[in-house]
This record gives structure tokens, C-alpha cells and sequence, in this order.
């Protein structure tokens, strides 16, 4: 193995082990002699890579952020599909990263709030990087689907999007840490977003009216258990 391959993977090997760390204490708990204590890393080796916690924390969130982008730009929209289906179908691929990679999420929802002063901007950047990711897989989704909504470009997809994913924030109850729920818990949580996602996305697509016979068919949402995914957010 090239030291060019033993580098990277003693970096990521690093990274993977202060992720729990930063997810369940928060950066501010956070400590670097537990991340090697409990993983089998020494500091030197540590220090060799990070100059400390404030750069370990960072290159977590690059980590994540940019695993998350290439994941998502994988995602290959149908042509025989409508925009509600295939923004259906990219929501459930997203999950598969959450779910594959523990503690993603929660790294994720840290750069989304930025909200620790010290890293606004390199925080704000990465942010920044990932939302244009999403952007862009959103406008192949809408240049390749069936029947996409008259006036509506990409940019107003992405605010869509965005809308409906944040009521699906609020089930996950991000504001504390789901890296220690079990995984059926955390498969639970995410098809229950679904419900969630496709009924907001069809709500801000269509209303709540029925639509004329002669317009795209709009994909089958299950209302009763959107109703009730939707009692339980109410506040």
C-alpha cells in the first residue's frame, strides 16, 4: 500500500472515531483523549494529522459533507416519471446515506444550524457546497421528469424541497442526537418521513383541492397516515 493510501486512511480512520464523539457530547463536550482512549489512537498519531479539536471538528464535517454530496449526485431521476415521483424516489435515496453512515445526520444538522460563532464561515462554506450539490441534482430531477409544474424552475423546486424536508426535521427531533437510537428505531424515523415528505411536496405542488381530470395524474399519498405523522408535529 502506497503512504499516499495509509495517510487517507489513517486520517479517516480518525474522523470516523470523533464523529460519535462530537454527535452524542456536542463539540464543546467533546474530548480528544477519549476519542483515542476509546478507539485505540494515539495522540501523537492524532496530532500528527489535526492540529487540534477545533480542526478534527471541521474535517468531520467536510468528511460528512462531501460523502453526502457524491452519494447524491449518483441519483439518476426516470424519464418516465413525474417530478413528485422522482423528488419521492431522491428523499428515499438520501435516507439510504443516513442510514448506512451512522451519525451522518446529526453532522449534517450541526452544518445546517452553524451555530457555533468560531466556525461561521468555514461552516457557512461547506453548507454552501452541499446545498449547490442539491441544487443540481434538483434541476437534473426537473429537466428529466414527466410533467413538470408550469413556471416552477429549479430554484423554486430546491424551496419546495426545503419546506417539506424541514417538517421532517421535526419528527427526527434533531435538536438532540438520533446516533444512539437502534437502527429499527432510525428506519422507523425515516419512513415516517416519507409519509411526511410526500404529502407536504403534494400539498405545496397541487393544494388541497382535486384536480382537473385532464391534468398529470398526481402520485398516491397516504392521507390517513399523513394525518396522523402530522398530529404528532403540531405545536
Amino acid at each position: 500500500m502506497k503512504q499516499e493510501e495509509k495517510t487517507k486512511q489513517s486520517i479517516e480512520q480518525i474522523i470516523n472515531a470523533a464523529i460519535p464523539e462530537f454527535v452524542t457530547k456536542g463539540y464543546e463536550d467533546a474530548v480528544l483523549n477519549d476519542i483515542c482512549r476509546n478507539n485505540g489512537i494515539s495522540k501523537g498519531r492524532l496530532f500528527h494529522h489535526f492540529s487540534g479539536k477545533d480542526d478534527l471538528y471541521i474535517a468531520c464535517c467536510e468528511y460528512i459533507a462531501r460523502l453526502f454530496s457524491t452519494h447524491n449526485l449518483r441519483f439518476t431521476p426516470k424519464s418516465n416519471k413525474t417530478l413528485q415521483e422522482n423528488l419521492h424516489d431522491y428523499f428515499i435515496y438520501r435516507n439510504v446515506f443516513f442510514l448506512q453512515k451512522k451519525g451522518s445526520i446529526d453532522i449534517l444538522w450541526t452544518v445546517t444550524r452553524n451555530d457555533i460563532s468560531k466556525f461561521k464561515h468555514r461552516i457557512s462554506e461547506i453548507y454552501e457546497e452541499c446545498r449547490n450539490t442539491n441544487i443540481s441534482v434538483l434541476e437534473n430531477i426537473c429537466e428529466t421528469s414527466l410533467f413538470p409544474p408550469p413556471n416552477l424552475d429549479s430554484r423554486a423546486i430546491a424551496r419546495i424541497f426545503y419546506v417539506a424536508q424541514s417538517y421532517t426535521v421535526m419528527n427526527c427531533a434533531l435538536g438532540n442526537t438520533i446516533y444512539s437510537f437502534s437502527e429499527a428505531k432510525q428506519k422507523q424515523l425515516f419512513n415516517e418521513n416519507v409519509v411526511i415528505m410526500d404529502s407536504v411536496i403534494d400539498t405545496l405542488f397541487f393544494g388541497l383541492y382535486p384536480r382537473d381530470e385532464k391534468e398529470p395524474k398526481r402520485m398516491k399519498i397516504d392521507w390517513e397516515r399523513s394525518e396522523e405523522m402530522f398530529e404528532r408535529l403540531q405545536i
